[in-house]
């Protein structure tokens, strides 16, 4: 049987930061929890192809900018 374990908590802050609640009673706030939060979330993706496409999605949105033509 596998067990809860649980890898802490990220919140958004807006403006690229995060404000970050780690196992151990570590607390981190700016970018530094955000880059710290998009590798974690690139790691527990399933596939190869999904993290690349998650990693290439945030690279085109560092680069040109959010979309906003839907706004």
């Amino acid at each position: 049987m596998k067990r809860y374990k649980h890898l802490g908590q990220f919140a958004p802050l807006g403006g690229e930061q995060t404000a970050a609640m780690l196992p151990g009673d570590w607390i981190s706030i700016g970018h530094s929890s955000q880059w710290l939060w998009y590798s974690i979330y690139a790691s527990k993706q399933v596939s190869w192809r999904t993290r690349m496409l998650v990693v290439t999605d945030w690279t085109r949105r560092f680069i040109f900018g959010r979309d906003s033509s839907r706004i």
